[in-house]
């Protein structure tokens, strides 16, 4: 089957951010048939449609990235519409109104793909995409064969759908709209145009739309605009000066640089509201090293971690492990007396050696008692042996998966980048926080007066 490839395709001309550096290999699946072949054939891949809410790693993706943005077929038959993954919201928005269509007007204004828009169930101006959703025609990454779901199974919350569980892609989907006069229809898309132009950035200033989710019974925005974030102003990025829930580059932004703003802006909102905001961009990009952001997240929260070669039968053989443990706490605690003192210099050398290496593998477990409640992962596929102890001993796994993770098994699977450090970052402060807003409840609902404990809780 002749497909589209591109190679060393320079992913940042694809992105509504421009930013992004080189993926090995971009396909181009022009319909259903030539995306479940590539779905079926390759072994790993990314799956994109209009990269409108995407930051890409400016250090580029060593992989494959299939992009549906040729899919685009579609249908109106009477007041049902069947659509291709690929095809473009502002399409059908205009489409429909022209046959007096009601159900896309909010679409106009979204850059994104049908199968984006799914995946996140994208809402604006009181209307979401699920509103009208009929069924969906689905890819089962397991089975390795086509199925469909009903709306009712497809999980819809705020910007949620279960098909960011990773089990399913979306090929297609088909709609009911309602028959109403097209002067109201196009009355409704152009307030929601006049309202992205008022207030949001056009696409001819590269961003990503908005940068973080609503939390309940509040705005992203609001937030952020209170808290002041509209006065940052970098060398090549900034937020948006009518818009505080979007960042824009000014022309050669890297995905460090808007990484960093992203933290910025987060935390300017916990450290004001005690808020945590949750990021709506998806993040691509290459391995860096997370060991030193788990260890100091673990530390902070008083948690346990391992950022070391995962030893076999950490968890299901704790007796072989204790008896490790103890011999590093025997080591410390001669050290400590001072009873290494009268051994020769290769002597202590063997026991520093024995020591730094107990300590790399099990010095963040050492004092654990016995099996956690929970597993924090970074990097799925690398700590799969972790994760299928963790599996063995039901206990449930918080994963970050990335394009080449399978989050079969995984209770909890986080999709997101695990390669950028400020990524890490962000995710490690993230499940810092959570950890200790749980101490804290556990306190207050044992009845602890926390502002009388000998050590109080600290904030994240």
């Amino acid at each position: 089957m002749q497909i589209e490839c591109r190679e060393n395709y320079e992913i940042k001309n694809h992105t509504s951010f421009k930013i992004g550096g080189k993926v090995s290999r971009a396909y181009f699946p022009k319909n259903q048939q030539e995306l479940v072949f590539l779905l079926k054939e390759l072994k790993d891949y990314v799956l994109l449609g209009n990269c409108s809410n995407i930051l890409f790693s400016s250090n580029g993706y060593k992989g494959n990235v299939i992009l549906t943005t040729e899919m685009r077929d579609y249908e109106i038959n009477g007041n049902r519409v069947i659509a291709s993954c690929g095809v473009k919201g502002p399409l059908l928005s205009q489409k429909t109104c022209e046959k007096s269509l009601s159900g896309f007007e909010f679409m106009i204004g979204f850059p994104g793909t049908v199968g984006g828009e799914i995946y996140m169930n994208a809402s604006c101006h009181g209307q979401s995409i699920s509103d009208c959703l009929i069924r969906c025609c689905l890819f089962d990454k397991k089975k390795k064969e086509i199925i469909y779901k009903e709306k009712s199974e497809m999980g819809f919350g705020y910007r949620k759908s279960t098909l960011q569980d990773g089990t399913h892609i979306l090929l297609g989907a088909e709609f009911e709209l309602k028959k109403t006069s097209k002067e109201e229809i196009q009355a409704l898309i152009d307030r929601n145009l006049s309202f992205r132009k008022d207030v949001q950035p056009s696409l001819a200033t590269p961003n990503a739309g908005s940068i973080f989710k609503n939390p309940p019974n509040d705005s992203a925005g609001r937030l952020l605009d209170k808290a002041g974030v509209k006065s940052f102003d970098f060398e090549n990025v900034k937020v948006w000066d009518n818009h505080a829930n979007f960042i824009v580059n000014k022309g050669n932004a890297t995905s460090e640089e808007v990484l960093e703003l992203m933290v910025k802006m987060f935390k300017t909102v916990k450290d004001a509201y005690t808020i945590e905001l949750q990021p709506e961009v998806l993040f691509v990009g290459t391995k860096t090293q997370a060991r030193e952001p788990i260890a100091e997240a673990a530390k902070r929260c008083g948690q346990y971690y391992v950022t070391c070669r995962w030893l076999g039968g950490m968890l299901t053989n704790w007796k072989t492990i204790s008896a490790s443990i103890k011999r590093l706490k025997e080591i410390d605690a001669k050290t400590e007396k001072g009873e290494l003192e009268g051994l020769t210099k290769k002597e202590k050398l063997n026991i520093s050696r024995e020591r730094e290496k107990l300590f790399a593998s099990l010095g963040g477990i050492q004092d654990m008692n016995g099996r956690p409640d929970i597993m924090f992962v970074i990097d799925a596929p690398k700590e799969n042996l972790a994760i299928l102890e963790a599996q063995k001993l039901g206990i449930p796994v918080v994963a970050i998966c990335d394009s080449n993770a399978n989050p079969d098994g995984i209770a909890y699977p986080v999709p997101g980048n695990d390669d950028a450090l400020r990524a890490i970052n962000l995710y490690c402060d993230l499940i810092s926080g959570a950890v200790l807003d749980g101490i804290q409840a556990e306190l207050k609902a044992a009845g602890v007066d926390l502002g009388a404990v000998a050590e109080p809780v600290v904030e994240a």
